[in-house]
């Protein structure tokens, strides 16, 4: 039984292709000035660490990579907070209020993401989600766990803080290495979504207990069960 959801922000609350190319450069120029490199160059490091200008599900996160870069958190976030604006994104094709209400029905919901607090709460607000719906929201910016933040060690703190083993949560996200992998290593589950509107037939197939029968409509379902000690 799920008894906490966590779920990613970025991609799986709206379409990430609205502003993937935008964050993309942002990402691009602050790196390239806080190493005094060229942005080619950024750009070679880029590709390199898996970090896309493209939506991709292999995609990895600019700001794990920044934070094991050594550059100060502090200044990543101030950056991002001061060339954020949601409004690229289109809200026609993002997720309903209604819909994250529906999972808050069935089981605690965690707000996981890489983004800074206020840039999170700025998406939040201009999709028309209620932060109330989530009991926890972690993020680069808010972090307290030990070490560096990471999803992972986000992930472990989540855990210890409800008492939860792995098996009672359930990851969703857009980015599997990222999103889905972290819990599953832990032996908890994670869905990885195709885009924002498969969190519909999520929904259903969580309220049917039918999520391995329906995988593949909109989603890939992993049972870390199953895949524990058979990840690479």
């Amino acid at each position: 039984m799920v008894r906490l959801i966590i779920f990613d922000v970025d991609g799986t609350f709206y379409d990430l292709e609205d502003v993937v190319q935008s964050n993309y450069e942002l990402r691009i120029d602050f790196f390239a000035a806080e190493k005094n490199i060229t942005r080619k160059a950024a750009e070679d490091i880029f590709s390199r660490e898996g970090i896309l200008r493209y939506k991709s599900e292999n995609a990895r996160s600019a700001t794990e990579f920044f934070l094991n870069s050594g550059i100060d958190p502090e200044a990543w976030t101030a950056y991002c907070e001061s060339h954020f604006s949601p409004a690229p994104i289109d809200r026609k094709k993002a997720v309903p209020n209604e819909l994250v209400k529906g999972f808050a029905e069935l089981a605690t919901l965690a707000l996981l993401s890489s983004s800074p607090l206020n840039c999170i709460d700025s998406t939040l607000e201009w999709l028309g989600i209620d932060r109330s719906l989530f009991a926890d929201v972690i993020c680069s910016s808010t972090y307290s766990g030990e070490g560096r933040f990471s999803k992972r060690s986000a992930i472990g703190s989540i855990l210890e803080k409800y008492g939860l083993p792995a098996e009672a949560v359930l990851s969703i996200g857009d980015r599997y290495e990222s999103d889905i992998r972290p819990l599953l290593e832990m032996g908890g589950d994670g869905i990885l979504i195709e885009r924002p509107s498969s969190l519909r037939a999520v929904l259903q197939a969580i309220k049917d207990d039918t999520l391995e029968a329906q995988n593949g409509h909109g989603y890939k379902y992993y049972n870390g069960r199953t895949l524990r000690g058979k990840l690479i």
